[in-house]
């Protein structure tokens, strides 16, 4: 399997072996567990007949497994001098994963964010700063942050931008003896606010890909750093890599995907017609700013100038959109979201990058998640459109149940 999906695949494996096979008959399951563990089978099954595996007969390498990631955790957050305003104590953890993929443009990170105490004001998403309510990982030290890592030779515009987190109210109860390791660090510095009734925080709680172009070895040494609102540095944390350290389950998702299968070609300025699939989830949240649609697509005759990812200050380059219309009347109404209740147009920051492979260029995605603010139900009908690197839709399909 490609080294890209395989990485994931390996990172669920354990958990989608363990679901019944009679827990989602039809793949309609009967709970949110089972439907975790359906997603994970279907991601893994992409992965081992997707084009990477084609590649290479479907064959795995063990020798490949174990250099393909790193996994480390940042788990020690302080503010950083001269950052942010607030007065936040951002505790808990950021788990990360770095992979190796078929080549450099398609090797990065998933971070698995777990965070009390961030910033309020991130409740609909980032804001118009590019680092507003961001997850970076840096270079350097919490003392002094160098660049956002990542490998401009191999990426063509910096992915850390569309790395941000949702916050959600969370209310917890005062108790002297049921407290979790949590509690108290955040009641010292809420000490005043505590009532009776407890008291609030905001969490965020979520896993993100992040293609870096950076070889798994990158993270050693580096740092996390989480932004408020307004794109300041709350807090800091280094990555310890020494520890064997475990990767969280991933979140819930629905019960059954929608799919996007059935291509019809968009421009004659393209050459090529997409073919493959694009398997649509819900990541259900606590509100409706933290709901998305995770996204894994394996496509084949797709723009071949996407091979360093979505191109800085093109509309849509090389991207996988969720809009509102028909495959024939184009343009559509555009892309699915509410801004009423997510600040940024989150299908800004979906799109793949492509690999060049004996016979056509093909992209397979790893899970990304598009927060539209909005249950995935309200997408059947509607369209998938898959653009070129000049932001050209080349492609479209109906949105059907799997």
């Amino acid at each position: 399997m490609a080294s890209s999906l395989r990485v994931l695949a390996t990172a669920l494996a354990a958990a989608a072996a363990a679901a019944s096979p009679d827990a989602c008959p039809g793949r309609t399951c009967a709970d949110a567990e089972a439907a975790s563990l359906l997603q994970a089978r279907l991601v893994a099954d992409i992965g081992d007949a997707g084009p990477w595996a084609k590649q290479r007969g479907g064959v795995r390498d063990p020798e490949d497994d174990e250099k393909a990631f790193m996994v480390g955790c940042a788990n020690s957050f302080a503010p950083v001098a001269g950052g942010s305003d607030l007065d936040l104590d951002v505790f808990g953890r950021v788990t990360v994963k770095a992979f190796k993929g078929p080549n450099s443009p398609n090797s990065g990170t998933q971070l698995f964010v777990d965070l009390l105490d961030v910033d309020p004001a991130c409740s609909m998403g980032p804001g118009n700063d590019p680092a507003s309510c961001g997850v970076r990982i840096h270079s350097g030290n919490c003392s002094a942050l160098g660049q956002p890592l990542y490998d401009a030779s191999a990426r063509a515009m910096d992915p850390w931008g569309c790395v941000s987190y949702t916050s959600v109210e969370y209310r917890t109860e005062v108790s002297t003896t049921t407290t979790t390791s949590v509690e108290p660090v955040l009641a010292q510095r809420r000490a005043a606010a505590v009532s009776e009734s407890g008291y609030v925080t905001f969490k965020t709680k979520s896993v993100m890909s992040v293609y870096t172009g950076e070889s798994p070895e990158s993270i050693k040494g580096a740092v996390v750093a989480i932004y408020d609102h307004a794109g300041k540095v709350m807090a800091c944390s280094p990555i310890s890599t020494e520890k064997d350290h475990r990767l969280p389950a991933s979140a819930a998702t629905t019960f059954r995907p929608l799919k996007a299968e059935h291509w019809v070609k968009q421009s004659s300025a393209v050459s090529g017609m997409v073919w493959g699939q694009v398997l649509i989830f819900e990541r259900m949240g606590k509100t409706l700013a933290s709901t998305g649609q995770l996204l894994t697509w394996d496509l084949e005759e797709v723009d071949n100038e996407c091979a360093k990812g979505p191109k800085a200050d093109v509309a849509n380059s090389c991207g996988i959109h969720v809009e509102d219309g028909s495959c024939s009347s184009l343009p559509t109404s555009g892309d699915i979201w509410d801004s009423s209740v997510v600040e940024r147009n989150p299908w800004s920051c979906v799109g793949y990058t492509s690999l060049w492979t004996k016979r056509t260029p093909k992209a397979a995605g790893r899970s990304i998640t598009a927060y539209a603010g909005m249950g995935t139900q309200e997408m059947i009908g509607q369209v998938v459109i898959v653009y070129s690197s000049l932001g050209l839709p080349m492609a479209c399909a109906d949105i059907l149940f799997e």
